[in-house]
């Protein structure tokens, strides 16, 4: 009995050790602008003076996954989508290896903006649909309800 109790003490504590390090590898909001400007090229272009150095603060990814919705809207305006693989791939990672706050600025400043802004330009919004991984629709669907949007 007593090697019972001592497994189940390890297995706690291997349970622990892995919370921890999944949480130490999740994605976090300063890692955030990097990652942007790696899968969609010519959103960098849009920011020529940017200092990568100052905007590692946790506040930058807002303005950043914000301005990078209006540009994908933009993108589909001009039917440019050669970057949307590598954005939209990107959009999914950040919803499933994401922190919380990371997941958050993604729904409210990525996947809602990008929403808002294809029905601003005339896009039907639907056409998210093809590119959007099942988590990204996931929340999508989540805002649709609670804003009441068809």
């Amino acid at each position: 009995m007593q090697k019972v109790t001592s497994w189940r003490k390890l297995h706690q504590r291997r349970l622990i050790k892995t919370k921890i390090v999944r949480s130490i590898m999740k994605i976090k909001q300063t890692q955030v602008p990097d990652l942007v400007f790696d899968a969609c090229p010519s959103y960098k272009k849009a920011w020529p003076n940017i200092n990568l150095g100052n905007l590692r603060g946790k506040r930058h990814s807002v303005p950043i996954l914000a301005g990078l919705a209006k540009h994908v809207a933009r993108l589909w305006k001009d039917q440019r989508f050669e970057e949307f693989p590598s954005i939209f791939n990107l959009i999914e990672t950040l919803h499933v290896e994401g922190t919380e706050k990371v997941i958050d600025d993604v729904v409210y400043f990525f996947t809602e903006t990008l929403y808002i802004e294809l029905e601003n330009r005339g896009i039907n919004p639907r056409f998210m649909d093809r590119w959007l991984g099942p988590e990204s629709s996931y929340w999508l669907n989540v805002i649709k309800k609670i804003l009441g949007w068809n």
